[in-house]
């Protein structure tokens, strides 16, 4: 992992680590969300719509979700549906 706190798609998460995936568009925000909780020692991974926030949902099975609902490609309501349907562990979601 990066000295930022954010992992690639190529590493694996620790076991005892809480996982957070920031969905959302706007770079800004996500920036905003990585430093608030890289400051409380959560590892952070991020998307930049609902459909790359899916393909790392399944990857990593984060702790929690904090999504954007109005992106392109896939919205936060529709990831939502996704993750639901899929076979994975449930993963707290949060939207705004």
């Amino acid at each position: 992992m990066a000295g930022n706190g954010i992992l690639s798609d190529e590493e694996t998460l620790g076991e005892n680590t809480c996982t957070v995936l920031v969905v959302n568009d706007n770079p800004d925000i996500r920036s905003c969300i990585k430093t608030i909780l890289n400051d409380k020692q959560y590892t952070v991974l991020e998307a930049i719509d609902g459909k790359e926030g899916f393909r790392k949902a399944v990857k990593h099975i984060p702790n929690i979700i904090i999504s954007d609902v109005v992106m392109p490609k896939m919205d936060g309501v529709e990831l939502r549906q996704k993750l639901k349907s899929s076979s994975r562990p449930s993963i707290f979601q949060l939207y705004y």
